[in-house]
């Protein structure tokens, strides 16, 4: 009797659960007429945003960033470590101010960088590297 009853139920269970997915069918098939799209004319007279002129053998293309001049470069082989008064820790080696590294001169340290120049070269101002920022660097 207790197998009889638990084969019963089970079917009544699968067949709600058949019913209660007949909505969804329904549903994918108000989808699935195709949509309409924009026709092959009108994309071929939208004209490309990105192409600036068109010559025989390339295309131009167009700029429209425009970068900010600095003063410094920041692209460097060196990396601050440290900052201790006038001292910086560059590549594993403490340097004062005045004093060179790597042909460059250390002229001065700030709060979270320090500035390298060379002759007649861009200075480099140079991030310090940090791990955890949450430490707060006081140099001054």
């Amino acid at each position: 009797m207790k197998h009889l009853f638990i084969f019963f139920f089970s079917i009544v269970l699968l067949h709600a659960a058949d019913y209660s997915t007949q909505w969804i069918d329904q549903a994918v098939e108000e989808i699935r007429p195709p949509r309409q799209g924009v026709d092959e004319l009108s994309l071929q007279k939208i004209s490309n945003p990105f192409v600036y002129g068109i010559t025989k053998d390339k295309i131009v293309i167009k700029r429209k960033v425009k970068f900010k001049k600095t003063k410094y470069r920041t692209k460097s082989h060196f990396r601050v470590t440290a900052l201790l008064n006038n001292s910086a820790k560059i590549n594993n080696r403490w340097v004062h101010i005045g004093k060179r590294i790597g042909g460059y001169t250390l002229s001065q340290i700030a709060k979270e960088y320090v500035i390298l120049q060379k002759a007649n070269k861009k200075p480099i101002k140079v991030y310090i590297n940090r791990k955890n920022r949450r430490i707060k660097l006081n140099t001054q």
